[in-house]
């Protein structure tokens, strides 16, 4: 069966193998999960910080490759287990922040370095 699809939540959760096709031309033919692993993108955990933070402490963690922040938002970005090392090394600190969240590539982010174009639907 194939389905032809501009939203790629929806491709990703029906499809076994998903086909990217710009300008008429198939540039990348794998399963979903292989075509955002193609990416080697790090995943990033984000949290809002409160006082008495020191973003420094996250800088040693394993698998952090980089720790920034803007205002009080905080961007961790790295690989493997991220979000378990990040919560960890947090709980040590006595922080918990509430809004703690994982974001991770997905197939939109595949289109767009394939093709460096936005998705139009």
């Amino acid at each position: 069966m194939i389905l032809v699809t501009h939203f790629m939540v929806e491709a990703a959760a029906l499809a076994d193998r998903i086909a990217i096709i710009d300008k008429g031309e198939v540039i990348a033919n794998d399963t979903p999960r292989a075509l955002i692993q193609s990416l080697k993108a790090e995943t990033q955990v984000r949290f809002t910080h409160e006082n008495g933070f020191q973003p420094e402490t996250l800088r040693n963690v394993e698998g952090v490759t980089n720790v920034t922040t803007s205002g009080r938002q905080v961007v961790v970005q790295g690989n493997d287990t991220l979000l378990a090392r990040v919560a960890a090394a947090l709980a040590q600190q006595n922080i918990t922040p509430s809004d703690l969240h994982v974001e991770q590539a997905n197939l939109e982010d595949v289109f767009l370095a394939l093709t460096g174009r936005q998705i139009r639907a």
